[in-house]
């Protein structure tokens, strides 16, 4: 390609997973509620792609379906929730243990992405946290989770993120 020259980049739901997804990849999405991906979720279903692990603010619908779908083995997010009574299929996966999941707090999960797209090797979050269940039950990532660093201008001791770069983003635009 010449350096300059614009090529298109649009393709269908299906090449796109097919392209850019695969089995045991680390998927990212761009959410909330209107802008949920579902073209793309339903396709990575269709395609049956295996023990995924998710990373987004809120995990909601699309959780649920991926799980359903058999698609899903980990889960980082910041919330979750069900405006409806009956249990959600996160719920059921958790008490079966086909899900591992790890929670974050809305600022502390977007620190990480913001350090992964800096290119930071990590990211100093509130100290507070480290009071919270948030911070002391901790799923897969254990140690990696969260990390402490000594502050050079006051030598105390500070709270750290690290880095997240998923191998995919899936994100829902308009057209």
């Amino acid at each position: 390609m010449v350096e300059g020259e614009v090529y298109d980049k649009v393709m269908d739901a299906r090449e796109a997973v097919k392209r850019f997804i695969g089995d045991g990849q680390e998927l990212a999405s761009g959410n909330f509620l209107h802008a949920i991906p579902y073209a793309l979720i339903h396709e990575i279903i269709r395609q049956k792609k295996r023990n995924l692990t998710f990373w987004l603010l809120s995990a909601i619908d699309e959780v649920d379906l991926l799980l359903a779908g058999g698609c899903v083995r980990r889960v980082v997010t910041s919330y979750t929730h069900r405006a409806f009574g009956l249990p959600t299929e996160l719920d059921r996966a958790l008490k079966e243990g086909r899900v591992e999941v790890e929670d974050y707090t809305n600022f502390t999960l977007l620190a990480r992405f913001k350090a992964g797209a800096m290119g930071y090797p990590f990211m100093p979050v509130l100290n507070g946290v480290k009071w919270t269940d948030i911070y002391k039950v901790r799923s897969f990532l254990g140690k990696e989770k969260f990390g402490e660093v000594e502050c050079p201008f006051t030598g105390e001791k500070v709270l750290v993120v690290p880095p997240v770069n998923p191998d995919v983003a899936i994100v829902h635009v308009q057209r």
